[in-house]
């Protein structure tokens, strides 16, 4: 965890990580992320808590994203997203990383 959220800030995101809590408490705090939900596309948590707290909380558009690299055997395609109301409230970028980028 600590290399994506060293990743992040070196971006100038500001991050923040939580630890030690059940699996009720990590999905919450997902839902009620208010500037910004970032996960990845294989995250049911993160699925659901993208859908979820922008139907009840709004704020920023999740991104749940993809990585691929040169060794992956299988490579991560986008998701074309064709309603209206689910596009505003959820983005599937790709990734293309070397294998060097990996953590």
């Amino acid at each position: 965890i600590q290399s994506y959220k060293e990743a992040f800030e070196h971006r100038s995101f500001i991050v923040r990580t939580i630890g030690g809590q059940s699996s009720i408490q990590d999905f919450c705090f997902l839902a009620h992320a208010r500037a910004g939900l970032w996960g990845t596309v294989h995250s049911s948590y993160a699925n659901w808590a993208s859908l979820l707290r922008n139907g009840t909380l709004g704020g920023n558009a999740a991104t749940l994203y993809g990585v691929n690299y040169p060794s992956r055997e299988v490579n991560v395609t986008g998701r074309v997203v064709t309603n209206e109301e689910l596009a505003r409230m959820v983005r599937y970028p790709v990734l293309d990383v070397s294998d060097e980028d990996v953590w």
